[in-house]
């Protein structure tokens, strides 16, 4: 008896102690947190966080049939949710070249000495040819594509372009460019400086994961090739050096604040006139009708379009508008289901881009020959429309109209049918790493949307037949998730299917 007395005793003491009672609290918090925890995820989750700001319009991996598959829209809105990115530095040194000093500057951080040592290599006679230089490996096509680019779309003349020395390809993390320039000029006797050179750099490394990999390595490529179409005859026509002001006549036609703009980087990439006018060569002649900085300065006058053509002696002032012709379908035609709506356009100087419109309705646009697109005509009614496809230069446009008639028979009561094409097996464990979701729909008479669900949440849609989107690995809690596709048709049949994703 005497020893129970003992431990009841002790066990009173322990109750009384401090230790015991920081015990209590310690497990107390833990079980607060625990509890917040669990009611924070399942808020999490009851509210619907799997929507569009889970699986977003990141930029994927590159699928050629894939980008063939979307219309140019869609890529241009696509690509304005991620712009590419843009240094916010230069930097202008000296340095000794095989032909004499030459004043170097780079639109994209300080000049390397691999880079120095590259541009002290380069001769006065220009190469035959533009050098591709694939550091990656992984891109052996992308060179003849950029070029290929260059002649059919891009403002160029033989001059500047003869001094283009090398498009190279990298992959760098730590960069914080797309692309940038490096061009240097060389002075002859007194103020004349009498030759120019550069290359560009594409940093793949910010859109190789990217469905739209090809057209951002095209859209950074006309920023860079600005620079040099622009800054080699600022050098060599007008020899205006590296600190100075373009010409008056471009601050006429383009009214920027010489207050709050100037000639480097010291009020930021955005406010260096340098950029603001490869933007507006960008702009211009890309064919994708982006301008980074249309938000501070608006974009570019006719004018401005003049006035680059201009910077050149060699290229033609163009007064001949382009010739263009609907090649299919033919006139008065009868159409149903998915059409192929394609016309010819030529120009002396160069077709730009051709836009395709359905009763003046814009549906896509082409800027490379063959000039085409598949359009449904289950997306209006049946009867008569007017087709149109609108072919431009630089400076000038020109149009072609017929008139088909649109006969889908009877009414639809066949359902779409769709496949999820990523993640291609079921299920699928996620283990790692951001997750590419892809569905096609395909339909008798036309597929006019898919959707994205995850556990009956809408997550993501897409008004087209393919959707691609990314699902984000780190918020994603672990478990298993049904990821659907619906597609839609005109007369709102529905198809759906499902697969299960176990994320771990």
């Amino acid at each position: 008896m005497k020893k129970i007395y003992q431990l009841l005793n002790r066990i009173i003491e322990i109750l009384k102690s401090k230790f015991f009672l920081s015990s209590i609290l310690i497990v107390a918090i833990i079980l607060e947190i625990l509890l917040s925890g669990w009611l924070s995820y399942k808020a999490y989750y009851d509210e619907g966080y799997f929507t569009s700001r889970n699986i977003t319009a990141e930029l994927l991996p590159e699928a050629p049939e894939l980008a063939d598959s979307v219309p140019a829209e869609t890529i241009d809105e696509e690509m304005k949710k991620k712009p590419p990115k843009y240094s916010s530095s230069g930097s202008t040194s000296t340095i000794d070249t095989s032909v004499g000093e030459a004043t170097a500057i780079s639109t994209g951080g300080a000049i390397s000495g691999a880079d120095a040592e590259k541009l002290a290599g380069y001769a006065d006679d220009g190469p035959s040819t533009i050098s591709y230089n694939d550091t990656t490996g992984r891109y052996p096509a992308l060179g003849a594509t950029l070029i290929n680019y260059l002649s059919s779309t891009l403002l160029s003349s033989s001059s500047e372009k003869a001094y283009m020395y090398e498009i190279e390809v990298i992959d760098c993390s730590s960069c914080d460019y797309g692309g940038l320039y490096t061009g240097s000029y060389i002075y002859g006797a007194g103020s004349d400086i009498t030759t120019a050179f550069g290359w560009i750099k594409l940093n793949s490394y910010w859109y190789k994961d990217s469905p739209y990999f090809e057209d951002y390595m095209k859209l950074v490529f006309s920023h860079e090739y600005g620079h040099h179409y622009s800054l080699y005859h600022r050098w060599v026509d007008l020899d205006i050096p590296a600190g100075q002001r373009w010409p008056a006549s471009y601050y006429g036609d383009r009214p920027l604040s010489l207050a709050s703009t100037a000639v480097d980087y010291s009020k930021g990439w955005g406010n260096c006139d340098t950029e603001v006018l490869a933007e507006d060569y960008s702009y211009f002649y890309s064919g994708y009708g982006q301008h980074a900085m249309s938000s501070n300065h608006g974009y570019p006058s006719a004018a401005i379009n003049t006035w680059l053509y201009g910077l050149s002696s060699s290229i033609p002032q163009d007064s001949t508008p382009p010739v263009v012709s609907v090649t299919a379908p033919s006139n008065g035609a009868e159409v149903s289901g998915s059409v192929t709506f394609s016309a010819n356009a030529t120009d002396n100087a160069g077709v730009t881009r051709v836009e395709f419109f359905v009763d003046d309705v814009l549906v896509d646009t082409d800027s490379v020959s063959p000039y085409s697109t598949a359009w449904s005509s289950a997306s209006v009614a049946n009867g008569s429309h007017n087709l149109k496809a609108k072919a431009y230069d630089a400076f000038q446009s020109s149009e072609s109209t017929l008139t088909i008639t649109v006969n889908n028979l009877g009414v639809d009561t066949e359902d779409p049918t769709v496949v999820i094409n990523q993640p291609a097996t079921n299920p699928y464990t996620w283990s790692v790493d951001d997750l590419i979701v892809e569905a096609t729909g395909s339909d008798n008479v036309g597929v006019i949307k898919i959707e994205f669900y995850i556990n009956g949440v809408l997550a993501a849609e897409e008004a087209a037949a393919n959707i691609v989107r990314q699902w984000e690995y780190v918020p994603t809690p672990p478990g298993s998730y049904t990821l659907t596709a619906k597609a839609y048709d005109v007369a709102g049949n529905m198809g759906e299917t499902s697969i299960t994703v176990n994320k771990s």
